[in-house]
């Protein structure tokens, strides 16, 4: 009975001992090293040489100890990663692979001493920020190929936080200008509230900004339901004249007024007045 029970503990001891030395040489970042990174996604605009220094940086213990959620976490930061997958591979691999940023437009941030659509009109965009097509605002430092590449896109103009308001609202404004050939190439909601867009032909439509207020029924209120059908109802309302009446004088259009309940204002450019002639 004895020399079983002795079997027994020394069995398990030796087992035991077996698991902390195999514990230890897990824990030890000499043993099992990321021997290399495989990047799976083909890199277009985001610099793989960042994402490299960011890895060496990033990656601590071995392939047992290796925090893969923390390490994706890492790469999330740079500026052109959308989403990140890591994975690892036995005995030593890195997997990663990528998916970038799509770019919807070009995107301005609204200042605190920039409160009026007049003001906003007048900001160029200086090449810093871009909006996702997810709507997400981000910075980034553009190379010349690729600065050249969105200096012709869209420029929407908001508060970050509403960024995918305003990217909703700019893409269903312009799924019905299309229907008449006419493109946005500035869309602005500024911090009252109130909304602008300029199209490629130079015309520009003033929505207002009475379509955010809320509407009631049946005990729920609904602001961004409301705030949708109005900008799609002034819409169509411009694009039903352009189509019928308004494409034949656009070039002697200035701005067209939506605010109205029922109908709209158009304001003419003012006819130039040759000095000498006048003289």
């Amino acid at each position: 009975m004895d020399s079983t029970r002795f079997r027994i503990w020394l069995t398990s001891g030796l087992f035991f001992t077996l698991l902390m030395v195999g514990m230890y040489i897990t824990l030890q970042d000499r043993y099992f090293p990321i021997q290399e990174i495989v990047l799976i996604s083909k890199l277009q605009k985001q610099d793989s040489r960042q994402l490299y220094e960011l890895a060496n940086q990033a990656l601590r213990g071995n392939f047992f100890t290796l925090d893969v959620n923390a390490f994706r976490e890492q790469l999330q930061t740079l500026p052109w990663v959308q989403r990140v997958w890591v994975k690892k591979k036995w005995p030593g691999s890195l997997y990663v692979d990528i998916e970038e940023k799509q770019v919807a437009a070009r995107w301005i941030n609204i200042r605190s001493d920039q409160r009026t659509i007049a003001q906003l009109k007048q900001q160029k965009w200086q090449g810093d920020y871009l909006l996702s097509t997810r709507g997400d605002v981000f910075r980034v430092q553009l190379n010349a190929r690729q600065y050249q590449r969105y200096a012709h896109e869209q420029i929407y103009i908001g508060a970050p936080q509403l960024a995918d308001k305003v990217l909703r609202l700019c893409r269903l404004m312009q799924e019905k200008l299309t229907r008449v050939k006419l493109e946005i190439k500035k869309c602005i909601q500024d911090q009252r509230l109130a909304w602008y867009v300029k199209l490629d032909n130079h015309i520009e439509l003033y929505l207002g900004r009475d379509i955010h207020k809320a509407v009631t029924e049946n005990g729920d209120t609904f602001i961004d339901t409301h705030l949708e059908n109005q900008v799609l109802a002034r819409t169509q309302l411009f694009v039903d004249a352009y189509k019928k009446v308004l494409h034949r004088y656009q070039s002697r259009i200035d701005r067209i007024d939506l605010r109205y309940t029922n109908g709209f204002a158009v304001h003419w450019i003012t006819p130039r007045v040759d000095s000498a002639k006048q003289g």
